[in-house]
């Protein structure tokens, strides 16, 4: 009985709506789903020890993998692979803690347990890439020292729309808007395929705008003609109204398209293959490792699974040729030479900016970390993550009792692109 029922329970993780309201119901490789199940019958998740990672994490270099080739199928090559390393980096937490993950399911507690390997960032609905949690994430060992339960919805981890954004980040800079399945409309960067159309004013598609509406405007046909066009790195979203009803999938390959003896397109037989960020974990092995699962790569959607939960296809315009291949620059508003002139600086980025952070580096060579700021889904949406005010992040330095009263230290300022571009700006005092 209790081996029956641990396979009926994994079978229906795999079928759930997870990460969002609107996903659709997919279906994962029959290995997969044998493996995940034949696991759950098994083990009791509760009893299984943690495994050691497989190999070091190594900190990813998109902009050193663009080299020269700026062609638009490098790139978006480049954004599948930035999204699948979000959804496939292996780790454990450094002890047990619960959390909420607000937006999707909000009000809902989940746990991390530190005898568990986990795979994929965790769900938040924050909205961080890869960079923000490798900050604490120990690359030789996986462990994930971060387990601030107050913080964690908001500090570590992705939405399902935010991964594919902190992704295509790495190779765009035409795209704008918070990091949440609505950020997707024309205003922000992001152009409808198929020949499908809407305001291209708006700036959020809920409320001004549902997909449902505009695929009954448009007509399905060119919603499906849509589904036919997406290409690799591209998206599709969907926005029924509310937190829990929107979710988001990158495309991974070129869609399936067959057609029937009267030449229309079948939607049964039709699909994409795409991944995704999710909310809910699901267990699966792999080389001997049980993990717990929020990401899914790689799996079968048809368009009739996409075009019953309202989905539409979307592109950017770097894929679209219309916008060329930037290389991250940042700026700063001004040269400072002192802690008061660092405080009142604007460092900016035409590229998404990931991390920002200021350290400490005593006389006799020492450093600690003064502060430490990860952009959030609110930063990309109001621009912060662009033009980053550095005093509503460092708080007040001038009183700050961390810093010696007297003699001389440096002050160092770091950023990460979202791309892993790194700058440093130190800053010598004396005092």
């Amino acid at each position: 009985m209790k081996k029956a029922l641990f396979l009926l329970l994994a079978l229906v993780q795999i079928l759930v709506l997870a990460s969002c309201g609107g996903t659709p119901a997919v279906t994962e490789t029959a290995a997969e789903a044998t493996a995940t199940a034949a696991t759950a019958a098994k083990t009791d998740p509760l009893d299984i020890d943690r495994k050691p990672v497989p190999s070091p994490t190594v900190h990813p270099d998109y902009a050193a993998m663009v080299g020269g080739d700026t062609s638009v199928e490098h790139l978006r090559a480049l954004a599948v692979q930035a999204m699948r390393d979000e959804l496939t980096i292996q780790w454990f937490p450094a002890k047990d803690y619960t959390y909420n993950k607000t937006g999707a399911v909000s009000g809902k507690d989940f746990h991390l347990y530190r005898n568990r390997t986990y795979q994929g960032l965790p769900y938040t609905s924050a909205g961080m890439g890869i960079y923000q949690f490798l900050e604490y994430c120990d690359p030789e060992t996986g462990e994930m020292s971060f387990t601030d339960p107050a913080m964690a919805a908001t500090s570590i981890g992705n939405s399902c729309a935010s991964s594919p954004a902190w992704a295509l980040f790495t190779v765009c800079t035409s795209i704008r808007g918070g990091i949440i399945s609505n950020f997707l409309t024309i205003a922000n960067g992001f152009y409808p395929l198929g020949g499908v159309t809407y305001d291209p004013t708006a700036t959020n598609l809920k409320p001004d705008l549902l997909t449902p509406a505009i695929i009954k405007a448009n007509g399905e046909d060119k919603v499906v003609k849509g589904y036919t066009e997406l290409q690799p790195a591209d998206l599709v979203v969907t926005e029924l109204g509310g937190d829990a009803n929107e979710h988001t999938m990158m495309a991974v390959e070129k869609p399936v398209v067959v057609t029937g003896a009267d030449g229309k397109i079948d939607l049964k037989e039709s699909y994409v293959i795409v991944q995704d960020q999710r909310a809910g974990d699901y267990q699966v092995k792999e080389s001997g490792i049980t993990m717990w699962r929020s990401g899914r790569c790689e799996y079968k959607c048809t368009f009739e699974e996409l075009l019953t939960s309202s989905y539409i296809a979307v592109t950017v315009a770097e894929f679209m040729g219309t916008k060329e291949y930037e290389k991250t620059v940042f700026t700063l508003s001004n040269e400072f030479t002192t802690i008061e002139e660092l405080q009142k600086t604007t460092l900016s980025c035409n590229r998404a900016i990931a991390v920002v952070k200021l350290t400490l580096t005593k006389a006799d060579g020492t450093t600690s970390l003064i502060n430490r700021h990860m952009m959030t889904r609110g930063d990309v949406g109001t621009g912060m993550a662009f033009d980053c005010d550095l005093s509503k992040y460092l708080g007040n330095l001038g009183n700050d009792r961390r810093l010696p009263k007297s003699g001389t230290f440096t002050l160092t300022l770091t950023a990460i692109a979202a791309d892993g571009i790194t700058v440093t700006y130190p800053l010598t005092v004396t005092r």
